[in-house]
Order: C-alpha cells, then structure tokens, then sequence
C-alpha cells in the first residue's frame, strides 16, 4: 500500500510505538509524531509505516464540538510568507469565515451575525479554560491555529496550549 500525505500510521522508533500523521508521501515517507510532547519528524523507507485507524485522543475538550474549521485555503502572500481563509461552520451551517494575511498579525474573522460571534468567542473561551489555559495572550486565534495546523500532525489541544508541542 501506497503510504500518502495525511494517513495516519504506526512505527517503531527507538524501540516504541508511536502513531504520526504522512507529511509527505512517497518511497521514503517523512511522518510527524509526538515524542514526551515535543513534535518529531522521521523519514525512512515506506516499508517502515503501516496505515492505522488508531487515533489519538486530540482535544478532550467538548466545547468546541459544535464547531468545524473547513475550506481552508493557503497562499504565498511576499516573501515566504503564506496566508489563509477557511469557513468556520456551526452545527454544518457556515457562520463566519477566517482569514489571515501572512504578515504575522491576528486574523481576521467575519461572521454572519453577532451572535454567531460571541457563540463563537464564548466557546472558545470555555475550550481554552478546560484545556487550563493560563496566557491572556491565548484568544479565538490560538484556536484557529491549533485547528487549521497543529490538530492535522496529531498535536492534542492540551500540549498545544501548554506549550508542549
């Protein structure tokens, strides 16, 4: 079987298991996973990885569920850097849309009313305090970005606002 970017497989490392997502696919695969929190990238034969339907508990937190980030799009804006848009859903109906211009500022949000918006900011309030977040700093971007980068390389909720991964 053809190992591809996105699946989620198993391998041995340093005489442990562990479950990583494909970064990128091929004859000698590069897989991200977690390794005592910190995120780790190994590459090797394709040989070495077997496609699992094992999962990884990624955000313990149930105040988020109604939410779902989809449609996300990503683009060279100058330089090296990249942008983003996606659509942000409540319960598969879109509220609002998100975006993010590359330059390193907060991102910029658009919802269809004003109560989508505060649905949206007070849910994430809650998934931020039962995650114990305790930087002010942590807002409805940290889970944006938590949703559209880290969630996608098996980083859970928890180490990604404790700064583990």
């Amino acid at each position: 079987m053809a190992i591809s970017k996105g699946m989620t497989v198993e391998f041995e490392f340093k005489g442990t298991t562990y479950i990583g997502t494909v970064a990128r696919g091929g004859a000698k695969p590069t897989v991200i996973f977690l390794e005592n929190g910190k995120c780790c990238e190994v590459s090797g034969s394709a040989k070495f990885f077997v496609p699992t339907t094992k999962t990884i508990e990624l955000d313990s937190s149930k105040a988020m569920s109604k939410f779902e980030i989809t449609g996300l799009k990503e683009f060279k804006t100058w330089g090296d850097h990249v942008g983003m848009n996606a659509k942000i859903r409540k319960n598969g109906k879109i509220i609002g849309e998100v975006s993010d211009d590359g330059c390193g500022a907060s991102y910029n949000y658009h919802f269809n009313s004003k109560q989508d918006r505060e649905d949206f900011e007070a849910s994430v309030k809650t998934w931020l305090s039962d995650h114990k977040s305790t930087n002010k700093f942590h807002t409805t971007d940290s889970y944006i970005f938590w949703a559209t980068c880290k969630k996608q390389f098996l980083v859970s909720a928890k180490d990604y606002i404790n700064g583990k991964a």
